[in-house]
């Protein structure tokens, strides 16, 4: 653990003298009128509780006793939510551990996709089966409950249907495909062994999507949809749509689609200037500016109660309340407890990380063990604790154990620095002030 000296953050309302107290080290944080602003503040400089109650009932010419009532209810809520009165904190670094894995068990693709991140050609090797077996029991022995199954395309793998078989039996599965090569048999294949299936949608014609994909594609994704509903997989079904240049104006016309043949949830990425797309003109990423946009229309879809789908926008980091799952160590990134494991048995620690300097190990010399808990991946995870004190401009802002300093694989794509925000810091900023803004109305009006 490293020790982070103490400095309580707020964030005074612009509607009325209400504020927002931050934990230092943690998400926690709670909203106070002036009066509990100003207790709040003598507590965390050390001022006894006996002392602020005699201030207060000097002040307010009220009763001691209300007055020290008053003082034990905000010290008590101070210490519901995790404040500890200390002049300095130690900061929580995340232990490695494995809890789920990417395997990307092919390069080989039927498709060549401008925007492939992967590169994936017709020709690339498999990892083999047996591996992924292994790999599959390894995760299952450490108490691990997740794989996703990407590529290349997946399918296209000689043991696809084994693997699939083996993990559903263990393990909550996901299958990224392109979608075309799910005949009637792997539909029905997938449904009975309760795959989540996450097929990639780039526009809502055959026009948009297939000028990206590639002709016919879209009918053949539209065929694999009602395959997979017929034989009861639509309610594990999901479509992912990478946003660029191509198809920015689409993305209405997209979520409109997926309503209308009744998918659950629609997922929009932003387009990686990685791989194929680092030198193919037709997969310009939007400007930093166009998907905040982009972004902003997405949040304020989400926020409709009458949406009939889900959808997310790619954007991390944006939260109020740490998700049950990482509440252990208070860090929503799942660096550290995942692997991304590429079809040569390369390992990383994420998706958007999979650059040489990131490499943790190779799974044909190194046991997986070895790779969780070696010096690299300690490293990496000291690094994801510490960013949003080490950032500069992360280092007093409010709301830097919310965010976290935003996703540290995006800094990468983005700044091409694992040490720097993402793209959409300042976009984080105004929402979640936005956010805060709205809650203190809503608790002064209660």
């Amino acid at each position: 653990m490293n020790t982070i000296q103490i400095k309580y953050l707020s964030y005074r309302s612009h509607y009325n003298d209400n504020q927002v107290f931050f934990h230092p080290t943690q998400s926690s944080w709670i909203i106070v009128n002036p009066t509990a602003a100003a207790i709040v503040s003598k507590i965390l400089e050390g001022q006894s509780v006996e002392m602020i109650a005699q201030l207060l009932a000097n002040e307010y010419c009220i009763p001691y006793k209300q007055a020290i009532s008053d003082v034990n209810t905000v010290h008590q809520t101070l210490l519901n939510n995790g404040f500890e009165f200390k002049k300095s904190y130690a900061s929580k670094i995340r232990a490695p551990q494995l809890k789920s894995m990417f395997l990307h068990i092919t390069r080989r693709c039927n498709l060549q996709c401008p925007h492939c991140y992967i590169n994936a050609s017709h020709t690339d090797k498999d990892l083999p089966t047996q591996t992924i077996l292994r790999l599959i029991d390894t995760l299952t022995a450490s108490g691990g409950n997740n794989l996703t199954i990407s590529g290349g395309e997946p399918l296209l793998h000689p043991g696809i249907e084994k693997i699939l078989s083996h993990a559903s039996s263990k393990l909550t599965v996901r299958l990224l495909t392109n979608g075309t090569k799910i005949n009637d048999k792997m539909a029905k294949f997938l449904a009975e062994n309760g795959i989540f299936i996450q097929i990639s949608l780039d526009g809502s014609t055959a026009q948009i999507h297939d000028s990206i994909r590639g002709k016919g594609t879209f009918d053949q994704i539209m065929n694999a949809i009602q395959r997979l509903k017929t034989f009861g997989a639509g309610d594990r079904l999901n479509l992912c749509a990478t946003i660029m240049q191509a198809n920015q104006n689409d993305w209405p016309n997209m979520i409109a689609l997926a309503e209308k043949i009744n998918i659950p949830l629609l997922r929009f990425l932003h387009s990686r200037e990685i791989g194929r797309a680092a030198t193919h003109s037709s997969a310009k990423p939007l400007l930093a500016k166009e998907y905040e946009k982009f972004i902003a229309h997405i949040t304020k879809l989400q926020s409709n109660h009458h949406q009939k789908i889900e959808l997310t926008c790619g954007m991390s980091g944006l939260l109020l309340k740490m998700p049950e799952e990482f509440q252990n160590d208070d860090i929503w990134c799942p660096v550290g407890r995942m692997i991304v494991i590429d079809s040569n048995g390369d390992v990383f620690p994420c998706v958007l990380m999979m650059r040489e300097e990131y490499k943790l190990g190779n799974i044909f010399s190194q046991q997986v063990d070895q790779i969780i808990q070696s010096s690299k991946m300690e490293n990496i995870c000291k690094l994801l604790s510490n960013r949003r004190y080490t950032i500069e401009k992360c280092r007093d802002c409010s709301f830097r154990n919310l965010c976290q300093a935003g996703c540290m694989g995006q800094a990468l794509d983005h700044s091409n620095s694992l040490m720097m925000t993402d793209d959409f810091c300042q976009y984080r900023q105004k929402a979640y002030t936005d956010a805060f803004e709205r809650l203190i109305q809503m608790s002064d009006s209660q």
